[in-house]
C-alpha cells in the first residue's frame, strides 16, 4: 500500500504536500530516541550525521557532516517575476 493510500485509509482524506517528508522526519527521530537511546539534541545529531542508512517513505535517507541528505535530488529553481521557476537537477 502507497504512502497516500494508507493515509487516505486512517484520515480519510488525501496527504498535504509535506506529509511524507514529514512522516520521515518523525520516523528519523523514534529511530535515534527509542532504538538507540539518544536523548540531547547534541548526541541526536551525532548520530544521524554518522552514516547511518535509512528507508524512508520517500526513499533512503543518509546524512553528511553537514547534515545534508546525501541520498536526495537537489532541485535548482529560479525567481522569474517572483515566481520560483524550476530549472533542473542538479544531484
Amino acid at each position: 500500500m502507497s504512502f497516500e493510500s494508507a493515509y487516505k485509509a486512517r484520515y480519510g482524506k488525501s496527504p498535504g504536500s509535506t506529509a511524507q517528508a514529514a512522516f520521515d522526519a518523525v520516523a528519523l527521530l523514534v529511530e535515534a530516541f527509542g532504538r538507540h537511546g539518544h536523548t540531547g539534541p547534541a548526541r541526536v545529531r551525532d548520530y544521524l550525521k554518522s552514516g547511518v542508512r535509512f528507508t524512508g517513505v520517500e526513499g533512503p535517507i543518509a546524512f553528511d557532516e553537514k547534515g545534508d541528505n546525501t541520498l536526495a535530488s537537489a532541485y535548482l529553481y529560479e525567481r522569474e517575476s517572483g515566481v520560483l521557476k524550476f530549472e533542473s537537477v542538479i544531484r
